[in-house]
């Protein structure tokens, strides 16, 4: 039981990081074309 909890808190803890992950290109990106824009 517990391999299998710590298995899913592992597989949860990856998709959040990959979320917040994206997050941050998506952020960047944002901010390179308002850096870009306001030249």
């Amino acid at each position: 039981m517990s391999d299998y909890t710590l298995a899913a808190r592992l597989e949860r803890a990856i998709s959040i990081a990959e979320e917040a992950g994206q997050m941050i290109i998506k952020a960047r990106e944002q901010q390179d074309f308002a850096k870009r824009l306001k030249r």
